[in-house]
């Protein structure tokens, strides 16, 4: 019988390895490309759509104003969207509690100078191959689980759905031939480094397509996958 922490670790499905998943990913220039990541999602609907999500959320649920909400983000970067989500949260009457959560020890180092003007407690843990999900109220990501293939996120979330105290929010891109053109001449425009550009269009091509990602969460009948501006989807609600 599997060992059922090994199962429910993280395990990446990474057959044309993007910059920022190397060893490469590292120093000034991994600073440069992260700061240019955190302009894309800014500005091309990531941010605002995650908050968004989260704030319906706590609109049609009963939450005690005051309390705790701890937010796990895997695949963290340098702690922006953690970071938003959190001032979402203090604005809405909450105490956060942000667990970033990503590969790279850099992005650790970022994340943890992006949060430290919080007073409440922050964490921030490599993944590794025992990787699990801590014990959280909303888990959260954005361009991250098109890293693991379907049988490996249903066994990873069905294993850790008791973690979960409210809800998951995944914001993702979808594959479309327009989406990845119209990422290019973005790019282009905003004179993007190489890496970015590369990695960008990386993701794309091994991103799911809508249809892709509503099948891959149809076992999960609290799970809403919506579509939303940009080439995003929207996966939320309760396991």
């Amino acid at each position: 019988m599997e060992n059922r922490k090994n199962m429910s670790a993280m395990q990446f499905d990474i057959t044309d390895i993007e910059w920022l998943d190397s060893n490469q990913a590292k120093g000034e220039q991994y600073r440069k490309v992260i700061s240019q990541l955190d302009v894309i999602n800014k500005y091309l609907g990531n941010e605002s759509q995650m908050k968004k999500s989260i704030d319906d959320f706590l609109d049609n649920n009963s939450i005690e104003k005051g309390r705790t909400i701890r937010v796990t983000d895997l695949g963290c970067g340098s702690g922006y969207i953690l970071k938003k989500v959190g001032d979402l949260l203090i604005n809405r009457g909450y105490i956060p509690v942000l667990i970033g959560v990503d590969v790279n020890p850099e992005a650790i180092d970022l994340a943890r100078g992006k949060l430290s003007q919080y007073d409440n407690h922050m964490i921030c843990t490599a993944i590794d191959e025992n990787f699990e999900i801590p014990t959280t109220d909303f888990l959260i990501s954005s361009h991250f689980i098109y890293h693991l293939n379907g049988s490996q996120l249903k066994n990873f979330l069905l294993l850790n759905k008791n973690k979960i105290a409210f809800a998951l929010f995944f914001s993702e891109l979808y594959q479309s031939k327009l989406s990845i053109g119209l990422f290019q001449l973005f790019s282009r425009i905003l004179n993007f480094e190489n890496e970015v550009r590369q990695d960008g269009v990386k993701a794309l091509k091994r991103a799911p397509k809508l249809e892709q990602f509503k099948q891959l969460f149809s076992s999960f009948h609290s799970i809403e996958v919506r579509k939303v501006p940009f080439f995003r989807t929207i996966i939320s609600g309760q396991l």
